[in-house]
């Protein structure tokens, strides 16, 4: 899942789900207004099914808060905190509820098998 999503193709989470598509990955796209234009489209709320291998952020740390209870509850194995994502306090709730946390570049990570 990709938090943060964007249709507009100069953006990094734009990116993301199209490389994470190109690498056999289902894309949930979640963004601040949903958006059926572009490829993948956006939804407004995290979703409630579990199981999702991994969630990338690419959102503010200050907009992250209105999101934090239902990553919780989600339960990814892994979230991901792209550069400039990086938030001690919600690292510290994944952690604590046994979720991985990744401090990196969702697209770096991809281009070099790490994902």
């Amino acid at each position: 899942m990709v938090l943060g999503a964007s249709n507009r193709p100069g953006r990094f989470s734009f990116l993301a789900m199209g490389m994470l598509y190109d690498h056999g990955y289902d894309v949930i796209a979640v963004g601040k207004k949903a958006d059926s234009s572009g490829t993948f489209p956006i939804q407004e709320h995290i979703p409630e099914e579990q199981g999702l291998y991994a969630v990338t952020i690419y959102l503010r740390p200050e907009n992250q808060h209105i999101y934090a209870d239902a990553l919780l509850r989600l339960k990814p194995e892994k979230v991901i905190f792209n550069p400039g994502t990086e938030n001690p306090e919600l690292q510290r709730r994944l952690r604590e509820n046994g979720i991985r946390v990744v401090i990196a570049c969702t697209l770096v990570m991809l281009e070099t098998g790490g994902f």
